[in-house]
């Protein structure tokens, strides 16, 4: 049997081998934790550090092909595997042109595609020069790694501190234009190594605290003129695999690309029951050289809610079964040992042919595993 390495053994990679081990194919994890999520599913693995070359180079030698739970491994690291004649995908000149942020702009802008105004800034004067020709709020970040290295500036005086506290992670820093946005909607392409190109629904993704936690999709989706935008993405990257385009709709209707993530995405989880052939399956056919599957929608509607840690609480025995008692609620629960507020523990997705429905469904289920009534609808 053909065996895929998945460097990384969170819930994406857990994800990835169920769907893997669905098609008859062997997966094998990396990762420092020998109980992480990914490998509670997995007979093959590999407790210790994708950072160490001779491990990396022993995990690679092992397996048929290789691919990534996260985009923080550094394009060098793939290089090295590509040194060495092993598949390896997404590749190390994609995740060049991605892991940068200031970079993927660039490549974005290059390829004729809409962002918001951006610019590299090496001194604290650059943020406020920035600010003075385009306006506040900003947004500092750092332009690699890191779900937390950003900040708004909602004026001039706040400057400082921002740049304080982001200059001493020593990472290079860029600024962008602070987006009065309409939406947030995301889209999930999967790109085969014959150049072959399967678009899933533009969806419509809701944050809470600042982290994805409902996704809708619609049949409708397919039609959105955003689906371009994100065939168009994959292309100017040379990707393969699945990718997560996250974009912001504007109130006349423009359509801006904020991130690309070279991996299957948050907002992708739907697809798996609301789907023919979910991201985590066509991820796996991409990087194998296998045929990509149909992305049709089962039915007009699907709902995903991510199942957010309200406390260090974990659920309790009768909180899943409440949670189970929803017709039509699936619940996917990540193996995650530790709970903490704000960290995604699980997900619930409802299909159905009303969105309302789907909706109300996702979020009562996900609501009273993790006892936040707020999420009611």
């Amino acid at each position: 049997m053909t065996t895929l390495g998945i460097l990384g053994g969170g819930q994406l990679a857990r994800m990835l081998a169920q769907a893997a081990q669905r098609i008859g194919v062997n997966v094998a994890i990396l990762d420092e934790d020998e109980l992480s999520p990914a490998m509670q599913v997995t007979a093959f693995g590999v407790t210790g550090s994708w950072r160490d070359l001779e491990t990396l180079g022993a995990f690679a030698d092992a397996v048929d092909a290789i691919t990534v739970e996260s985009e923080f491994v550094p394009a060098e690291l793939i290089a090295f595997i590509e040194q060495r004649g092993r598949r390896v995908l997404p590749g190390s000149h994609t995740l060049a042109l991605v892991q940068d942020k200031f970079t993927q702009k660039q490549t974005l802008n290059a390829a004729g595609l809409p962002t918001t105004a951006y610019a590299a800034v090496g001194s604290l004067d650059a943020v406020k020069a920035f600010g003075a020709q385009h306006g506040y709020p900003l947004v500092l970040k750092t332009r690699t790694l890191g779900y937390d290295g950003y900040a708004q500036i909602d004026r001039e005086a706040d400057v400082q501190a921002a740049w304080e506290r982001l200059a001493a992670t020593g990472r290079a820093l860029m600024v962008e234009s602070w987006v009065r946005f309409k939406r947030e909607l995301a889209i999930v392409v999967a790109r085969g190594q014959d150049g072959q190109i399967v678009t899933y629904p533009v969806t419509e993704t809701l944050r809470l605290n600042h982290v994805c936690h409902v996704v809708r999709a619609h049949r409708s989706g397919f039609d959105h003129p955003a689906k371009e935008i994100g065939r168009a993405v994959v292309e100017a990257v040379n990707g393969v695999g699945a990718f997560g385009i996250e974009m912001f709709e504007l109130p006349d209707g423009q359509v801006l690309v904020n991130e690309v993530v070279p991996r299957v995405h948050n907002s992708g989880h739907y697809t798996i029951e609301a789907c023919l052939t979910s991201q985590f399956e066509n991820h796996v056919r991409a990087v194998l050289g296998l045929p990509l599957g149909w992305p049709d929608m089962v039915k007009q509607a699907a709902v995903m809610v991510n199942c957010l840690g309200t406390s260090e609480q974990m659920p309790r025995p009768r909180d899943f079964a409440r949670a189970l008692s929803y017709r039509g609620a699936h619940l996917h629960w990540y193996g995650e040992r530790a709970c903490r507020k704000g960290r995604k523990m699980g997900h619930v997705t409802a299909v159905h042919d009303s969105l309302s429905e789907a909706e109300r469904i996702a979020r009562m289920a996900a609501g009273d595993l993790m006892s936040a009534s707020a999420w009611f609808v």
